[in-house]
């Protein structure tokens, strides 16, 4: 047998058939196309748990951001002095000791704003305008919002930095420079952080929501942020400034007391519902001489709920391939027409200043 024979024969018992390497080419694509499924796969599920924690994250914290406040709703220093030019009270004596009572020092004697008569205040299903000379409930600018606005009034005496204490609004801005409290500072104290001022500071923080687009691997997701307004600033034409984004919905609701002996909470009212509970009447003759609660004067507790989304399409859908609802926080069934993550977070939070003994009506 030749050299040639031989090398041929070799050749052809090493060698591969077109269908064997058919059928190899056919596995190796088969492998390739699992293994990028699952990668895919992999991806896409570490996406959404990435954005549903972020989703949690930022749901808890604007809770959490709103519940800190509302522990000073109503808050007065108990030893700090009257402010005889602007306190309501002010017909006393400047001497004389304001124990742990709120007043209203926006409103002047020819013009009243209601919203600053208590610790709390809200608009239902509008915004409140913060503007100077405003401070009314009125429409979003989105007219599909129907979003709640919470305003949280209290005083404060703080001499602590910027990162303690409450001397700045919810805007980060001193409120030692708000318009009602121009020259609260008192002689000889300046209104810088640091320095306690003369008489308590007046601090007041709107919570609402407010339309916000983002930008995220390329796609345009325009959703709603939790933002809020100080009292500094009163002349920006719009004043509110977001804090938490994919927030879409906020609702509020007020736990008025009857019972001037227990402070406990009789029923929950939503804001527009306040001005038809009835008032507290005092007898003509005792401690309080004929005085009046009405409801805001009488809010002990603030349910706040409101509704965090994914800002990522995360493309969950329930087995059939429909897209899943939940349910608000009126409690209604809502199908997304998107495929992001939602979820509700509710919280009570008792208001401690209303809850004690110092509550005064009004004579």
């Amino acid at each position: 047998m030749s050299h040639l024979q031989k090398f041929n024969q070799h050749s052809k018992a090493s060698g591969f058939t077109l269908i064997e390497l058919m059928v190899a080419i056919v596995i190796n694509l088969v492998l390739i196309v699992a293994a990028s499924q699952l990668y895919v796969s992999s991806t896409e599920s570490r996406k959404v748990q990435a954005d549903t924690l972020q989703m949690q994250e930022n749901g808890q914290f604007a809770l959490e951001l709103i519940g800190r406040d509302l522990i000073n709703a109503g808050f007065y220093p108990m030893i700090m002095q009257l402010d005889a030019n602007r306190d309501k009270e002010g017909v006393q004596a400047a001497t004389i000791y304001k124990h742990g009572r709120y007043s209203n020092i926006v409103s002047t004697p020819t013009q009243t704003y209601a919203a600053f008569d208590n610790g709390v205040f809200g608009c239902d299903a509008q915004m409140f305008d913060p503007l100077a000379g405003q401070y009314v409930c009125k429409s979003h600018s989105i007219s599909s919002s129907t979003a709640d606005t919470l305003v949280v009034n209290y005083f404060t005496a703080d001499a602590l930095g910027k990162n303690l204490g409450s001397r700045l609004d919810c805007n980060r801005s001193n409120v030692s420079n708000a318009p009602e409290n121009s020259g609260r500072a008192g002689a000889g104290k300046t209104a810088d952080i640091g320095l306690q001022p003369g008489v308590p500071l007046f601090v007041s923080n709107k919570y609402t929501l407010q339309s916000m687009t983002f930008v995220i691997e390329g796609n345009t997701i325009t959703t709603r942020s939790l933002s809020c307004a100080g009292n500094v600033d009163t002349t920006s034409a719009n004043p509110y400034q977001p804090i938490v984004s994919g927030i879409e919905d906020l609702q509020i609701r007020y736990g008025v007391y009857t019972n001037v002996d227990t402070f406990e909470p009789a029923q929950f009212y939503r804001a527009d519902q306040m001005a038809s509970v009835p008032l507290i009447v005092f007898p003509p003759t005792g401690t309080f001489k004929g005085g009046s609660l009405n409801a805001w004067a009488r809010v002990v507790s603030v349910e706040v709920c409101l509704v965090a989304r994914g800002l990522q399409n995360s493309k969950l859908s329930e087995a059939n391939g429909t897209i899943g609802a939940y349910a608000d926080c009126s409690g209604n069934s809502v199908t997304p027409t998107d495929r992001d993550t939602r979820k509700v977070f509710r919280k009570t939070f008792a208001l401690r200043n209303n809850l004690t003994q110092t509550i005064m009506p009004k004579i």
